[in-house]
């Protein structure tokens, strides 16, 4: 199960009511522009630059992606994206959790630990 996915049914369990796609995909996007951010942070600034307007051309996050590859290993990019996801849902459910009914927090517990399992 990917990240989507797995943000897809915590939303369902949760009893999300507006679209979960427009939402996944606003979650994913900003993180991707975080990634984004950190990775031109750490860079000199004739790099930063030449990569800033090398992502502003980009017509997509797939460019964009191919484009920080280029300065990135895939590995450390796809190591980045997934610590500040994990980051970003937790914070989320740290937010939502206390909101929610006894047994909605149960089953989103019970869901989430099913995630650990081998």
């Amino acid at each position: 199960m990917n990240e989507k996915d797995i943000l897809f049914r915590i939303l369902s369990i949760v009893g999300y009511k507006d679209s979960k796609l427009d939402f996944i995909n606003k979650f994913f996007s900003y993180i991707y522009t975080e990634a984004i951010a950190r990775i031109t942070f750490e860079l000199d600034e004739k790099t930063n630059k030449e990569i800033g307007i090398k992502l502003a051309q980009a017509k997509n996050e797939e460019e964009q992606k191919t484009i920080i590859l280029q300065y990135l290993s895939k590995d450390k990019f796809d190591a980045l994206l997934a610590e500040i996801t994990q980051a970003q849902l937790t914070d989320y459910l740290d937010t939502i959790y206390p909101k929610l009914s006894i047994d909605t927090q149960r089953e989103l517990a019970k869901f989430l630990s099913s995630l650990t399992k081998p």
